[in-house]
């Protein structure tokens, strides 16, 4: 899988990204959720957003389907809710299942996909606040760098 941030956009916005993966290109909102200074560089909303689509992605190239649901912590959605608001929250629950979990994941009838440590910390390299993990690939394309995320970001449970 892999996300490409817009050259130019605000990445404290929660703005699109290009995402690769096994099946082409998508445009996908940025997403991701883990602790960080009080003054983040990055918007939560963005963190929490990536964090969510590499979820969803995950289970679409794991099980070629599409998730029934999706999941982040109740601190990280509560945060969530601040920014966006609530309607739009109830509206992220009517067309992804956004629900409240342990960590972030994704599921549906065939399975559930849930995202490692790893792609918590290399999440935040995405993102440019740490450095770029070593095992995520740039590919660089006319519409900017593609990012692809290793296999091991996802801990797939076939149902």
């Amino acid at each position: 899988m892999a996300c490409a941030f817009v050259a130019g956009q605000d990445q404290n916005d929660p703005t699109v990204c290009q995402v690769k993966s096994g099946r082409g290109s998508l445009r996908l909102w940025q997403a991701a959720g883990m602790d960080l200074p009080s003054n983040p560089p990055v918007s939560p909303a963005v963190r929490i957003t990536v964090l969510l689509r590499l979820a969803s992605e995950g289970f679409q190239d794991a099980f070629g389907a599409s998730p029934e649901w999706l999941e982040a912590p109740p601190v990280d959605l509560a945060e969530l809710r601040e920014v966006v608001g609530v309607e739009r929250i109830g509206q992220l629950r009517e067309a992804t299942g956004l629900r409240e979990g342990e960590g972030y994941g994704a599921g549906g009838p065939a399975g559930v996909v849930r995202l490692s440590a790893a792609a918590h910390e290399g999440v935040l390299g995405l993102l440019g606040v740490a450095a770029l993990p070593p095992d995520v690939i740039v590919e660089q394309t006319d519409e900017g760098p593609r990012y692809h995320v290793p296999e091991d970001w996802f801990l797939t449970t076939p149902a």
